[in-house]
C-alpha cells in the first residue's frame, strides 16, 4: 500500500512537479471552456430576447395599421398617398 510519505516524496521529484503542472494546466483549460459555455448561453439569451422585443414592436404597429384601415375614409387616404397609389 501506497504511503502518503511516498506519495508526497514522488510529488517533489521532476515527474511530480510535471504532473502537477500539467494538471494544473488541464484545470485552467476546463474552467476556461467552462466560462466560454456560459457566456454563449448568456450571449443567445440576450439575442432571444431582443428578437422577442422585435416582435412585440413589430405586432404593435400591425395592430395600428390594422385600427387605421378599419376606419372610415381608409381607401381615400391610400389613393392620396403617393407612395401606395401613383395612377390615382
Amino acid at each position: 500500500m501506497i504511503s502518503i510519505l511516498s506519495v508526497g516524496a514522488w510529488l517533489g521529484t521532476l515527474w511530480g512537479r510535471v504532473a502537477i503542472g500539467a494538471g494544473a494546466i488541464v484545470m485552467v483549460a476546463g474552467l476556461r471552456a467552462c466560462d466560454v459555455q456560459r457566456q454563449r448561453a448568456i450571449g443567445a439569451e440576450s439575442v432571444v430576447d431582443a428578437s422577442k422585443q422585435k416582435g412585440r414592436e413589430a405586432n404593435a404597429r400591425n395592430d395600428e395599421v390594422r385600427r387605421r384601415a378599419r376606419e372610415p375614409g381608409a381607401l381615400d387616404r391610400l389613393r392620396r398617398d403617393d407612395a401606395t397609389c401613383r395612377d390615382c
